[in-house]
């Protein structure tokens, strides 16, 4: 199979909704999103739930435990979560909230 080579200009800007976190977590969430988000654009993701692993796994291997990760195009939620943990963005229509509780 012929891969088409990572082209992150073609990735839409990263739309803050709502930040309480760090600019070095912020940082890591935002770009493990737009890789997420062109491998799905690219079908190489089938579900948003390969784009939230990713994203987990990414923030979890720069900080440390426990992230948790909601990836959607509409969702709704109602959390608790650490001061200064928490992040919700949007890349193009694919929306991410991000928190650690725990």
């Amino acid at each position: 199979m012929n891969k088409k080579p990572l082209d992150l200009e073609s990735v839409p800007e990263v739309l803050v909704h709502s930040s309480d976190i760090g600019e070095e977590a912020r940082e890591v969430a935002t770009s493990a999103a737009k890789l997420a988000w062109l491998n799905k654009s690219r079908s190489d993701f089938l579900y948003y739930q390969q784009c939230a692993e990713l994203i987990k796994n990414e923030l979890e291997k720069a900080l440390s435990p426990t992230w948790h990760v909601i990836v959607g195009e509409s969702f709704g939620c109602y959390i608790a979560y650490e001061v200064g943990k928490c992040f919700y963005f949007s890349v193009g229509q694919m929306k991410v909230l991000v928190f650690k509780h725990g």
